[in-house]
């Protein structure tokens, strides 16, 4: 059995309550990806202060809050702990 796309594109199915935007969607679904490799730019406190506030709203394991956000700004003569 086939059906028609004309048919199908002029049924007007609800939007979910939940939806978000095409932007956010790509940002966070369709574009995102998982850094494989680092630089060797310094990071500012700034940028860390950033990264920091969107982590702690983020899931985490029964609530727990076990990240620990990584020093990044050891230099080679002092190191990280």
């Amino acid at each position: 059995m086939t059906t028609d796309s004309a048919t199908i594109d002029s049924l007007d199915f609800p939007t979910p309550a939940y939806a978000v935007a095409d932007e956010v969607a790509d940002l966070l679904f369709r574009e995102a990806r998982t850094i494989g490799a680092f630089t060797d730019q310094p990071v500012s406190d700034d940028e860390l202060a950033a990264v920091y506030d969107l982590l702690k709203w983020g899931p985490t394991a029964m609530n727990t809050s076990p990240r620990t956000p990584p020093r990044a700004t050891a230099t080679a003569s002092s190191p990280h702990r």
